[in-house]
């Protein structure tokens, strides 16, 4: 097993009453710090208990950065396993635990994943993906309405 002594693991919630205060640094990231803080890393792991989507995703794709999220809300949308992130159940550190270790020892599978992580970002995410997802559904609802044919 490789050990890793360089880890820098940035914590970001709004509920963290379970971290023993002594081993928990909290550091406030500034938005300036944002794309060094994603460039840097090396994974992104978003452990949600409960979760309708996560703007965070879309962000970790366009540094290229494979996600393992939790199967919660329609993150599994987007982040599609195996694909560009690993997807865990809700709730288990056991799965968590060894799909971060799994990852950071397999850096061909971090490639992997990150370069389909970029893939999506530039096509499924993409604003003129979502411009063209949001006419279609806007165009839908006039359709329904009777107002355009």
């Amino acid at each position: 097993m490789l050990l890793f002594s360089n880890i820098l693991i940035c914590l970001c919630s709004r509920s963290l009453k379970e971290l023993k205060p002594e081993r928990t640094r909290f550091l406030f990231i500034p938005n300036s710090l944002v794309p060094l803080v994603f460039m840097k890393s090396q994974i992104v792991v978003l452990p949600y208990v409960q979760a309708t989507q996560s703007g965070i995703v879309p962000l970790a794709f366009t540094f290229g950065k494979p996600v393992i999220a939790t199967n919660v809300g329609s993150i599994p949308e987007v982040v599609i396993d195996n694909y560009n992130g690993l997807i865990i159940p809700p709730g288990d550190s056991e799965s968590l635990a060894n799909s971060i270790i799994s990852l950071l020892n397999d850096s061909k599978l971090i490639r992997y994943l990150g370069s389909n992580a970029k893939k999506t970002s530039e096509t499924l995410l993409s604003w003129e993906k979502i411009a063209e997802k949001t006419e279609e559904v806007y165009k839908s609802c006039l359709i329904n309405k009777g107002i355009l044919w």
